[in-house]
């Protein structure tokens, strides 16, 4: 099994808490192997993250794109006004990672998994498949004018991507990414994440969200999603109740992470238990938004109570998002 994550230094306590997490709940595999392509790490936290993969009898292996700014097209400059450009470091993974690497599963740093990632790994059987992720339903209808992508297609979130690099390399797929990514860089919201959509459009396989549960999906229910998002249909009620009580993956995505002062995260414990295997257990909560945590909080009860607000706050933000 092959992991790999993408991290700088900023995220260096999550990463951390991830890779744990990853460790922790997958001791029984013959192999497991960590990758992290590093956009600023420093040597002091590879060093720990080092001490951490060896007390579990597991490999790191550092991948150095410290210069990822100088590696992409000038346009990447709008984006990075938006968004850490770090996170575009799944432009290059058929170059850092190695030639016979058959399949990696990609996580992003503000993950925790809680049980094992072996049946997630058997994934992919089909040949029309490059990778395989988990549908996002709540995707605003401007990304997919964007993108030119089919209203009603499905839109995958890549916070979690199992990808099959034999087909990728196959295909090119780095090279595809940056050059597509040149073109639609100033509009794009979600970097890779649009990219990837858009030239994998039918070639990727949807996975359970058992394996990618957004915290923020914890406060919605399924048929509110499948009329915002009609193939979210896929997914059934008892299979999305199962994944909102028991997730393999939880992805802290959206404002309420659990690493933030005043938070109120349903599933802030998992997070709190794995960075305290880690040297970073003391890092103390990042402070100045607990007025925000707070409304923020209000947003999401208000999301389970009465969903339309969600969808009117979220017109408003999706609004000034595409206007800068």
């Amino acid at each position: 099994m092959n992991i790999v994550f993408v991290s700088n230094e900023s995220y260096a306590p999550q990463l951390a808490a991830s890779m744990c997490s990853v460790l922790y709940n997958n001791r029984s595999e013959e192999i497991l192997d960590i990758y992290v392509i590093s956009t600023g790490l420093a040597v002091k936290s590879i060093k720990s993250l080092n001490s951490l993969c060896s007390s579990y009898g597991r490999k790191l292996t550092v991948l150095d794109l410290n210069d990822i700014s100088k590696r992409l097209d000038s346009e990447s400059s709008a984006f990075s006004q938006k968004f850490d450009i770090s996170i575009m470091g799944r432009f290059f993974l058929c170059e850092l990672l190695p030639g016979d690497t058959d399949k990696v599963l990609y996580l992003d740093c503000d993950t925790i998994t809680t049980a094992s990632l072996h049946n997630l790994y058997d994934e992919i059987p089909d040949n029309d498949f490059i990778m395989a992720a988990v549908m996002e339903p709540t995707i605003y209808k401007t990304t997919k004018q964007m993108l030119k992508l089919n209203p009603d297609a499905p839109y995958f979130n890549s916070g979690v991507l199992l990808i099959d690099m034999n087909r990728w390399r196959d295909e090119n797929g780095d090279q595809k990414m940056a050059a597509y990514f040149s073109e639609v860089a100033e509009a794009s919201v979600f970097a890779d994440q649009d990219v990837l959509n858009r030239i994998l459009e039918k070639r990727v396989k949807f996975l359970s969200p058992k394996y990618n549960f957004s915290t923020n999906y914890y406060y919605f229910k399924r048929k509110y999603l499948t009329d915002i998002s009609p193939s979210y249909s896929i997914v059934s009620e008892e299979e999305f109740e199962e994944s909102k009580r028991s997730p393999v993956i939880i992805h802290y995505a959206g404002d309420e992470k659990p690493w933030i002062k005043g938070n109120h995260n349903p599933y802030k414990s998992e997070y709190e238990k794995y960075i305290g295997m880690t040297d970073w257990k003391d890092t103390p909560e990042q402070k100045g938004k607990e007025g925000f945590m707070l409304m923020y909080h209000a947003m999401n009860v208000a999301t389970s109570v009465c969903p339309p607000v969600r969808k009117l706050i979220s017109g408003i933000y999706e609004k000034k998002l595409y206007k800068k």
